[in-house]
């Protein structure tokens, strides 16, 4: 009956550690506050239309961008960074991206934040940089690795 009992609450405990699990959360990183995701259908369906990108820069393995919107002092704010797999071949190769904001705040101050989002998942076997495409952004980010 113990070994029943024992595998019953075994069993729980796996159960409700899946189930905190959410998929809909920003990947973290444990060197820059969220790790960038190679996703064509969210690339592609991707609303960059509530911020503005006031500074882009590239440090390291982490892409540092100030975003301006409306809010309250954007403490509750959450992006994501998301970028196609298709990779230009030219030299160096070319990868585009794009912010995606969550803001839910409803003050009418306009707020800038900034955030670093981990790159490293676009680093290419046998390359050493490419040029990142930032929807929203007319500058060179050239990430080097």
């Amino acid at each position: 009956m113990k070994r029943v009992s024992y595998f019953g609450s075994l069993l729980l405990v796996v159960t409700l550690l899946a189930c905190e699990s959410d998929d809909n959360s920003p990947p973290r990183s444990e060197i820059c506050d969220v790790l960038i995701e190679v996703n064509d259908s969210r690339f592609n369906s991707a609303d960059d239309s509530n911020y503005t990108i006031e500074n882009a820069s590239i440090t390291g393995d982490c892409l540092t961008v100030q975003l301006q919107s409306g809010g309250c002092d954007g403490s509750d704010w959450e992006i994501r960074l998301f970028a196609s797999s298709a990779i230009n071949e030219s030299q160096p190769p070319q990868q585009s991206a794009t912010i995606v904001l969550e803001n839910d705040e409803l003050c009418d101050a306009i707020v800038i934040r900034e955030f670093t989002i981990e790159l490293t998942p676009l680093q290419i076997p046998n390359g050493r940089s490419l040029i990142l495409r930032l929807s929203g952004w007319d500058g060179r980010l050239e990430y080097e690795f």
